[in-house]
């Protein structure tokens, strides 16, 4: 299937297809947002992993903002709905995905010791541990 999505001047960077439901993608953004979407009914819905919420119709960043910021990896929970989200110079995230809607929301956010974490996983297979890599 071929879907195409206006993005604007904000460009894709990681894109996830969820290992359970493989109609839903988390395509991570060059902002920091995550948006999830559905490709059978074309539902989507975004968070924002530096702010915590839904973003704003216009962001009112720069461009240079929206690179320092952007998504770098994403990792679909192996047991649960869960996805890690890390994002350049703002840490990890934690959503619990709860379908194309706001019940999808980001649980916890962890600091990074580097702020350039380059990828992320789960960790033997098991919900609860991941590894991170850094740039640096």
């Amino acid at each position: 299937m071929d879907v195409r999505i206006d993005y604007g001047p904000i460009k894709p960077k990681v894109i996830r297809v969820h290992p359970r439901l493989e109609d839903i993608n988390a395509i991570g953004m060059s902002n920091g947002v995550v948006l999830f979407y559905n490709q059978k009914t074309t539902k989507s819905y975004s968070l924002n992993c530096v702010r915590g919420q839904a973003p704003a119709e216009e962001e009112e960043e720069s461009k240079s903002e929206k690179t320092k910021l952007s998504v770098s990896d994403m990792s679909w929970d192996p047991h649960e709905e869960n996805i890690l989200v890390a994002v350049k110079n703002a840490g990890v995230c934690l959503i619990s995905f709860q379908g194309i809607s706001n019940s999808t929301q980001i649980i916890q956010t962890f600091n990074a010791k580097s702020k350039m974490i380059c990828n992320i996983f789960w960790s033997d297979d098991k919900s609860g541990n991941f590894v991170t890599a850094n740039e640096d």
